[in-house]
């Protein structure tokens, strides 16, 4: 969450949105391309970490500058904490908060943006003898509140309060520094004393004594750092994970930071000592003989500004967060599934990043010689050199069940829960979950040139021109408008379709609630065509969001204002936090502990997100087919094997899921989310 030592920047390139379910078709890129996209994910090669001015880690996110004092950023978008606004420029400071980001321009203009449900992603009301929001000298961006230090040392405070970590705020002047931890604040004096104030349960404000002689500050989720002038580092608060353990010898130290459980502090040589949390290697770098003039610390992942240039960025890297471990230059194809992505290099290789909790990005051995991808919701295929088809990810329907044939495939596709293939002489096979059609290929199954999955339908291109659909047509999408000739491209939404015409004219058919199908007048003809699917659910019903409602980040809103059919049982029948996160699946298992953006797993009817610690998310929610009818149920198909994650919906299945099985409720008191797990993300 903080930033020490000299300043560094990072040149992000965007590559993958991920969250979209969708395949270039008809168009690829040149060997060795740069992709270039935008959406929930944004990424950076390795060679874009170099030469770097400064940098701030966040949840799951990071913030650079360029030496020409532009804004870039990785990671997770979800609500837009990693696309700087293009206006930005002149600037001289960044820091990134839990799912939200601030930066500093040289006139001392603050700019905020991302997640705004507590008023963090906008900029201060200024207060404490600033006048305008004009001539601050720093910034500090914290779980859901932000903190800025005006010319005068006066402390400007706005976001979340509801520990009083803003409005209790010193009013005088006369501070050097500013730190924001997950409810709490620090700054420190210029007579080396340091102000706490904020949330204190483990705490994380008691400045040990005596409160003098410190330099330096550094604020976790629950726990506190400074440095002394001697060298050595103060630790307090929370320390269930090791976060006040400073490594010995504790002296020497230069500079210090923090990130949401552990602690990171640089001695005069460039070393890096790292304590606390390190569940995901955040604490360990990449090589032992590295370093560095600067550290930053997020929610699980660190990045080091190398002695002598580059960066290394290491640890939870699922929102490529880290960035990519090679160069963004290598790339001939990409693709995207619901919350994984995946790219093709130049050698044949497959790059995968993103939600793994169904093994979607682990690629099978070799990965080597592949061609071709394709993404679907939790499954990825890969089409090798040889005409071979792997499949990996989620089986639970035979989606990865691929079938053998005496002759190469040519082309694949994945769908929701469905693949389909394309083999020689122009003959489509299908497998995987065929409830709505979408494997039963039409008569004559021959003469197709392309193929298209989309959530439950499937499309094929035929040599004549004319386009095959079928499968779940209730948005109809299977509907293909007349003529119904003359296509040479398709591609398939979630519950829309695309054909792009000969005469480079685009044609869209199926679901609009969110304008998928009004097609743009382009400059020129289309070449090629591409359909993404991000269908939401909200309360065990497919309500998919739609524009509008001010509650909810980036102006969006589910179709119903509250929880008329709870997730939880009747008893908690209070208003819905309508977050995107809420409204993307069903139920909160279906999201990872690590999150927390809706309401914490052990506390349903809260209001607002509780802070992410192990201390609250370690039990799932009450399942609601536990004591409900299966109607009303909500933690559909749990897996065979214990693992404890409900099953995505597919849209045509009716208004809710329906249960296979729940897991005893008798086997979660021990339940402990883990890497990977998927409890209330």
């Amino acid at each position: 969450m903080q930033t020490m030592g000299a300043q560094h920047r990072l040149r992000f390139t965007p590559l993958l949105c991920a969250l979209a379910l969708g395949v270039l078709l008809g168009g690829t890129p040149p060997a060795g391309a740069t992709v270039v996209s935008w959406g929930a994910a944004v990424v950076a090669g390795r060679e874009d970490l170099a030469d770097l001015r400064a940098v701030s880690a966040g949840g799951y996110h990071t913030l650079g500058l360029r030496p020409d004092s532009t804004l870039v950023a990785t990671g997770y978008n979800w609500f837009g904490q990693a696309a700087p606004p293009v206006a930005v420029r002149g600037l001289v400071a960044v820091s990134a908060g839990y799912l939200h980001s601030l930066a500093l321009d040289a006139a001392g203009t603050v700019h905020a943006w991302g997640a705004n449900d507590h008023g963090q992603g906008t900029a201060p009301q200024v207060s404490n003898g600033q006048s305008a929001n004009t001539g601050h000298t720093a910034i500090a961006a914290g779980g859901y509140h932000n903190l800025a230090l005006g010319a005068a040392g006066g402390v400007t405070a706005w976001g979340r309060d509801d520990f009083a970590q803003c409005s209790s705020a010193p009013a005088e002047g006369g501070f050097s520094a500013v730190a924001a931890g997950g409810f709490h604040s620090l700054a420190l004096r210029a007579d080396g004393s340091i102000a706490a104030w904020g949330r204190n349960d483990d705490g994380q404000c008691d400045v040990p004594v005596p409160n003098t002689g410190f330099v330096a500050i550094a604020a976790g989720w629950k726990h506190s750092l400074a440095l002394r002038a001697d060298g050595s580092v103060a630790a307090w608060g929370a320390s269930d994970v090791g976060q006040l353990v400073v490594p010995s010898p504790n002296a020497g130290f230069v500079a210090i930071a923090s990130g949401f459980d552990h602690g990171l502090a640089l001695r005069a040589d460039g070393s890096l000592a790292a304590w606390g949390r390190n569940d995901h290697g955040q604490g360990v770098p990449l090589s032992s003989n590295a370093f560095y003039t600067a550290v930053t610390g997020g929610f699980g992942h660190t990045v080091g500004l190398l002695k002598g240039g580059g960066a290394d960025a290491w640890g939870l890297n699922d929102d490529a967060q880290c960035g990519l471990p090679v160069p963004n230059r290598e790339f001939v194809a990409v693709a995207a599934g619901f919350a994984h992505s995946l790219a093709l290099r130049t050698d044949g290789f497959v790059l995968a990043w993103g939600d793994n909790d169904l093994r979607q990005c682990e690629v099978p051995f070799p990965n080597a010689g592949f061609t071709s991808l394709a993404a679907g919701q939790s499954h990825s295929l890969g089409l090798r050199s040889d005409g071979t088809v792997a499949a990996w990810g989620n089986n639970a329907d035979g989606q990865c069940t691929v079938p053998a044939l005496p002759f190469p495939y040519t082309a694949i596709a994945a769908g929701g829960s469905h693949s389909l293939g394309l083999a020689a002489g122009g003959i489509i096979l299908a497998w995987g979950q065929a409830t709505q059609g979408q494997t039963a290929v039409p008569a004559p199954n021959a003469g197709f040139v392309a193929i298209a999955a989309g959530g439950a339908h499937s499309l094929g291109l035929r040599a004549d021109g004319s386009i095959a659909a079928w499968g779940s047509n209730a948005e109809g999408q299977c509907s293909v408008p007349a003529p119904n000739s003359g296509f040479v491209a398709i591609a398939a939404g979630w519950a829309h379709s695309l054909g792009l015409r000969a005469d480079g004219t685009l044609v869209a058919w199926g679901n609009n609630d969110d304008g998928q199908c009004d097609v743009p007048l382009p400059d020129s003809a289309w070449t090629a065509v591409s359909a993404g699917g991000a269908s939401a659910w909200h309360c065990g019903t497919m309500r998919r969001w739609r524009p509008g409602g001010a509650s909810e980040p980036a102006g969006r809103r589910c179709r119903s204002p509250t929880c008329a059919s709870s997730p939880y049982p009747p008893a908690t029948t209070t208003p819905w936090r309508r977050r995107a996160s809420a409204c993307r699946k069903a139920t909160i298992p279906t999201r990872r502990c690590r999150r927390a953006r809706a309401c914490c797993p052990a506390s349903p009817t809260r209001s607002t997100p509780a802070p992410r610690s192990p201390g609250n998310c370690r039990r799932p929610p009450t399942c609601a087919c536990a004591s409900t009818t299966s109607a009303d149920a909500s933690c559909a198909n749990w897996s065979a094997a214990g693992t404890r994650r409900a099953a995505t919906m597919s849209p045509g299945t009716g208004p809710r899921p329906t249960v296979a099985r729940c897991p005893p409720a008798s086997t979660w008191a021990a339940w402990r989310p883990g890497p990977g797990t998927t409890s209330g993300r």
